[in-house]
C-alpha cells in the first residue's frame, strides 16, 4: 500500500503538470487570459518570485555546485521534500512487534525483519520511478511539457533515495540474520552473497 502511495504521489504531480500543459496547448487564448489575470495577483507573483523560479540556496540553479550537481529550483525542492517525507513516513509508521512471536522470538529480530521487508518492497517501487524518469525520450516530457533537466533532477534524487532505502534494507536484514542465529548458514547461499 505504501509503495502504491509513493507511485500515486508522482502520478498526481505528473497529472497536474499534464493538465496544465495540455490545457495551455489546446486552449491557448483562454489559457493566456486566465494566466494573465492570475499572474497579476499578489500571491501568484510572490509564489513565482520566492518558490517556483529561484534555486533553493544561492539563486543560481543552472550552475554546478561543489558536489557536481545542479541545484534544483525551490519548486523542485518542494516536490522532492514532500516525496522524501512521504517515503520516510512509509518506512516508519505501523511497524509493530508482537510479544509472543512464533518465528522471530526477539522483538529486535521482529523489528529488523519488518523494517527490512518494508524497505525492500519500497526500494522496488523506487527503482521503477528511477528508470521512468531517466530516459531521454521520456513520455512524461511530452505529457507535462517540463524541461528535461527537471526530470533529471527528480531522477537523481529518487535514485539517491533508492540507494539509501536499499542500504537500510541490507543492514536490517543482516542484523535480523545475526540475531536469529542464521547468519553463518545464510552467508553461504548465492542469493545472500549477491544481495
Amino acid at each position: 500500500a505504501w509503495g502504491s502511495g509513493i507511485l500515486a504521489y508522482w502520478g498526481l504531480i505528473l497529472l497536474l503538470g499534464g493538465l496544465e500543459h495540455w490545457f495551455t496547448r489546446l486552449f491557448p487564448v483562454i489559457s493566456m487570459k486566465m494566466k494573465g489575470k492570475i499572474g497579476r495577483s499578489t500571491p501568484i507573483r510572490w509564489w513565482r518570485k520566492n518558490v517556483s523560479l529561484p534555486a533553493l540556496f544561492n539563486g543560481k540553479h543552472t550552475e554546478r555546485n561543489f558536489f557536481g550537481g545542479i541545484i534544483p529550483t525551490r519548486f523542485e525542492s518542494l516536490v522532492l521534500s514532500l516525496f522524501i517525507a512521504l517515503v520516510v513516513i512509509a518506512e516508519a509508521v505501523n511497524v509493530h512487534t508482537y510479544p509472543y512471536g512464533t518465528i522471530w522470538k526477539l522483538q529486535k529480530a521482529q523489528l529488523t525483519r519488518f523494517i527490512g521487508d518494508r524497505t525492500g518492497i519500497d526500494a522496488c517501487f523506487l527503482i521503477v520511478l528511477t528508470y521512468l524518469f531517466a530516459g531521454r525520450n521520456n513520455m512524461f516530457l511530452w505529457i507535462t511539457g517540463w524541461k528535461q533537466s527537471t526530470f533529471y533532477t527528480f531522477h537523481k534524487w529518487i535514485a539517491r533515495l533508492t540507494v539509501l532505502v536499499s542500504f537500510v534494507h541490507t543492514i536490517t536484514m543482516l542484523l535480523n540474520s545475526i540475531w536469529i542465529g542464521k547468519y553463518e548458514s545464510l552467508k553461504k547461499t548465492t542469493w545472500c552473497r549477491l544481495g
